[in-house]
């Protein structure tokens, strides 16, 4: 009989607890503010490659966002596109061409290694983005 009413006690407690409060839902905090303020992203279009020697082909962007602070303790990252639709991150290879980068303050400079010199079958992007992330 004890242990019936410990049972019975202990339901009503718990059915209780479940009609008081809402598992499942907690209490809206305040609106954060919109963006993201240590994240840009700079979209090049049009991009024409120029002859370095005989087996690569670059191009220097200007990206002022990159500063000795990101250099210190940021990234960055570079993605490639031919449409703006579909885009590929760097560094990258594909049989014979690598497509790679280095950056110093406010520069990018993106570079197409062809390893035989045929520049002819080589795929040069058209797009690039550049996103700079600021560190802690």
């Amino acid at each position: 009989m004890k242990k019936n009413i410990i049972f019975i006690t202990l339901i009503t407690l718990f059915s209780l607890f479940l009609s008081s409060c809402d598992m499942f839902e907690c209490p809206q905090g305040p609106a954060g503010e919109d963006g993201n303020a240590n994240v840009t992203t700079t979209t090049f279009t049009n991009l024409v490659w120029q002859d370095d020697d005989a087996t690569h082909k670059v191009i220097n962007l200007t990206v002022p966002t990159i500063t000795q602070e990101i250099i210190n303790s940021g990234t960055i990252q570079i993605l490639g596109s031919d449409d703006g639709v579909t885009w590929w991150t760097l560094p990258r290879t594909f049989k014979t061409t690598t497509w790679y980068y280095y950056f110093s303050i406010n520069t990018v400079k993106l570079v197409l290694l062809e390893e035989n010199g045929v520049f002819e079958n080589a795929h040069y992007f058209k797009q690039a983005k550049v996103t700079v992330i600021a560190g802690n």
